[in-house]
C-alpha cells in the first residue's frame, strides 16, 4: 500500500498495522495546514493516539466527553459567578484547566489558569469574560480535534 504524503512524496508500508499512529498523526497535520496552530498542543494528542493504538474512537469519545465536562463546569462558574463566590469559581477553573491539559486544549488550559489565578478583588464581570472566552476557546479546540480526526479516519 502506498500512502501519499502532500501529493509528492510518498512511502510504502507492508501492512495497515504497521502505520504508527504518530508518524500518521504528523503527515495529517502537515495537510491540515493552519490547524497546526490553533491552541492544541499536538504531542498531548499524539500521547493520546499512541495509548490507543491509534484508534480515533478512544478520541472521539474523549472529545465528546471533554465536550460535555467543559460544558457542566463553564455552567457551574457562571452560576458561582452570579453568587459572587471567588472560590468556587477558582475551583471550577482548575478543574478545567485539568480538564484541558488532558486533552491538549493548551489555549483554554491558559484561560482556565488565568481565571484560577484571579486576585482576591472578584469582579464578576471581568471573570464573566474570562469565562466566556474559555468557552469560546474550547469550542474551537472541539472543532479543531473534530476536524483533526475526520482528516484521520478519511485522509484525502
Amino acid at each position: 500500500m502506498l500512502i501519499d504524503l502532500l501529493g509528492e512524496q510518498r512511502i510504502e508500508v507492508l501492512s495497515d498495522n504497521l502505520i504508527d499512529p504518530l508518524f500518521e498523526s504528523l503527515v495529517i497535520l502537515e495537510a491540515m495546514g493552519d490547524l497546526r496552530d490553533e491552541g492544541i498542543d499536538w504531542k498531548t494528542v499524539d500521547s493520546i493516539l499512541h495509548v490507543s493504538a491509534g484508534r480515533n474512537r478512544l478520541m472521539s469519545e474523549l472529545i465528546v466527553l471533554f465536550g460535555e465536562s467543559s460544558s457542566q463546569n463553564i455552567s457551574e462558574m457562571k452560576r458561582s459567578i452570579a453568587r459572587g463566590n471567588s472560590n468556587e469559581v477558582k475551583a471550577f477553573a482548575h478543574a478545567m484547566k485539568s480538564v484541558c491539559g488532558s486533552i491538549g486544549a493548551r489555549r483554554a488550559q491558559s484561560i482556565a489558569a488565568e481565571i484560577e489565578n484571579t486576585n482576591q478583588s472578584f469582579k464578576a464581570n471581568e471573570v464573566l469574560k474570562f469565562v466566556e472566552s474559555l468557552e469560546n476557546e474550547i469550542r474551537q479546540s472541539i472543532a479543531t480535534l473534530k476536524v483533526f480526526v475526520a482528516n484521520r479516519a478519511n485522509p484525502s
